[in-house]
């Protein structure tokens, strides 16, 4: 189970994450991938994205209240910024990480 958390706009990345999702299919084909706060001015770019994958393979949550609970959820949690100046305090690095859910976080550009 892999998990995203990240409104659907463009700095945030998850338009990169689908890609890389598919690789991982490849190689573990049972793979679940989680989009949660999957909402923004970006969502029909990112639905472009997921078009080929079945309805199974991926989840898309709008809200979710208990966060800690989500993250437990996940076997890895990805974060993919790609603005160099987006990501003022990215509560959800430290999140994850009190969580102790392993964590593949991008450097933005």
């Amino acid at each position: 189970m892999i998990g995203a958390i990240s409104r659907f706009v463009q700095w945030k990345g998850v338009q990169h994450i689908i890609p890389a999702f598919q690789k991982i299919l490849e190689q573990y084909p049972t793979a679940k991938l989680v989009l949660a706060n999957a909402q923004g001015d970006y969502e029909e770019t990112v639905k472009k994205c997921c078009i080929h994958f079945l309805p199974i393979l991926t989840s898309k949550l709008n809200f979710e209240d208990d966060l800690a609970a989500l993250y437990q959820l996940f076997d890895v949690f990805v974060h993919v910024p790609i603005e160099p100046r987006a990501e003022a305090f990215g509560q959800t690095y430290v999140e994850s990480l009190i969580s102790r859910i392993p964590s593949v976080f991008t450097l933005s550009e």
